[in-house]
């Protein structure tokens, strides 16, 4: 099952992003993802300071307890 996953490393660029024990879930849903980026645009653009144009929601990450999500860099070519 899920617990029994050993604590593994998903690495990028040979940097080790997340740490668990518990993989995440990755949630893709068109609709949800839509819905979020429009519910969360205002709090971006109080907090850029400036207007924003919606671009893409790539996908929702649900990170378990135990998982820690190190400093990293996306690849631009996929976000």
């Amino acid at each position: 099952g899920l617990n029994d996953i050993k604590r593994k490393e998903i690495k990028e660029n040979k940097i080790a992003c997340v740490e668990t024990d518990n993989t995440p879930y990755f949630l893709h849903d068109r609709v949800m993802n839509q819905d979020i980026l429009e519910a969360m645009l205002p709090l971006h653009e109080a907090w850029a300071g400036i207007d924003l144009v919606p671009n893409n929601a790539y996908g929702l990450r649900v990170y378990r307890n135990q998982t820690n999500l190190n400093m990293h860099l996306d690849k631009s070519t996929t976000h």
